[in-house]
């Protein structure tokens, strides 16, 4: 059977976590192993968690310190045993059952890297299925795009055992997320893409949310290119092209060898198109001017 490594990464989740680890372990015809690196809960999580172990075979818990979102599971990432394909689960979603095998039955058709991602439909703290009509229908973004946005939620994502063994070459020191980080070079090296519009999870909106499809705004100013996320964009295609030059495609290559000399004006021209309304262009080019792209 089909081995998949779905990657959690816990904070303070005790919550919600049962049935997201039940729907997980009642995936159809896959075979799961489920490793949970908490990082740093001070709730019941960890216990829930060991009560979990001894209920499935499958588990197995990483106990650190606080890193993050991003670099927690990258670091599962980076932990990672031998399978067939990967997952990465978040600790407050319900997955829909067939999540994993719908993934597997397209990623199956490609020998070479390959990535796979879906759409979800917005839950409440309750369950309760939230309006998603306000969401444009999900697409494969170009790298140009990439350099500026995301579509692609890590809580969706499965990708086969070839794109893992590049990804973990290098463990990247700059990031927005981890799963803009995994697009962003998916696409930079040329890897398949599946990109599926129909919802496979439901995604769960709560005031605890670390990120989310609802995070209030206050959040979006901290996390922007004038907050603690300055130069990031640019600093993570750099470390990208750095790192994977050569096996980057010439399209991507060309992309980032201008964000590195970074030339101002060259860098709006390009961009310019991708964004599309006046106020998003004005925001570029004022992030490009000031150097915080």
């Amino acid at each position: 059977m089909t081995t998949v490594c779905v990657m959690m990464s816990t904070y303070n989740g005790a919550h919600y976590l049962q049935e997201q680890i039940d729907s997980i372990e009642g995936q159809y015809n896959v075979n799961c192993k489920l490793i949970i690196r908490d990082d740093g809960s001070q709730d019941n999580t960890i216990n829930l968690i060991k009560e979990n172990r001894r209920r499935y075979d499958n588990i197995k818990l990483i106990s650190g310190s606080n890193l993050g979102s991003a670099s927690s599971f990258m670091e599962l990432l980076h932990e990672s045993p031998e399978c067939d394909y990967y997952a990465f689960s978040d600790q407050d979603d319900i997955w829909d059952l067939d999540k994993l095998w719908v993934a597997i039955q397209q990623l199956s058709n490609t020998d070479e890297c390959a990535l796979y991602y879906c759409d979800y439909r917005e839950i409440d703290k309750d369950g309760n299925i939230l309006s998603s009509n306000d969401r444009e229908k999900l697409k494969k973004l170009s790298i140009y795009e990439l350099a500026l946005t995301n579509n692609c939620s890590g809580c969706t994502m499965v990708f086969n055992k070839k794109l893992r063994d590049i990804i973990v070459q290098n463990k990247p020191t700059r990031m927005l997320m981890h799963d803009h980080y995994i697009y962003f070079l998916s696409v930079a090296l040329g890897a398949s893409i599946f990109c599926d519009s129909q919802a496979h999870i439901s995604y769960r909106q709560h005031q605890n949310n670390v990120i989310g499809a609802r995070i209030p705004f206050w959040k979006k100013v901290k996390l922007s290119s004038f907050g603690i996320n300055k130069r990031i964009r640019s600093d993570c295609a750099i470390e990208v092209y750095n790192f994977y030059e050569k096996q980057l495609t010439e399209e991507s290559k060309e992309l980032l060898k201008k964000i590195k000399k970074h030339k101002k004006r060259e860098l709006i021209k390009i961009f310019s198109p991708f964004e599309k309304s006046l106020k998003r262009k004005v925001i570029l080019a004022v992030n490009v001017i000031l150097g915080v792209y």
